[in-house]
């Protein structure tokens, strides 16, 4: 995770461990380098990564396994989205549950006991 001076804290996801050891101050005034130069100044950060996640090998070797770690990376988000999606429909399912007798449940009250 990154947190900002203005309090705002965003998670980047990586196809690797390691420490953060640079951010690309650049893209704050040049955010179109993201784009135009992704592998050159756009590039995000840059890390460390722990002795076991090192990779080792051809260039195109090491692409091709990047590639399917980050595309790993990328499901276990969107499974983690799907999740909390289902979580906000269930919690608004149990706040529009009424009780026989009119009383309205709240979500935490309905969560609880599921």
């Amino acid at each position: 995770e990154v947190d900002c001076d203005d309090g705002t804290t965003y998670t980047l996801r990586t196809c690797m461990r390691g420490t953060l050891v640079e951010l690309n101050e650049r893209l704050l005034t040049e955010p179109t380098l993201l784009a135009t130069d992704p592998l050159g100044a756009g590039y995000i950060a840059v890390l460390f990564p722990k002795d076991n996640e090192r990779i080792t090998g051809d260039k195109d070797d090491i692409a091709k396994r990047l590639h399917e770690r980050l595309l790993g990376h990328a499901k276990e988000w969107e499974l983690a989205q799907q999740r909390k999606a289902q979580r906000v429909a269930a919690r608004a399912q149990a706040e529009a549950a009424v009780l026989e007798d009119g009383t309205q449940l709240t979500a935490l009250a309905m969560l609880s006991d599921a």
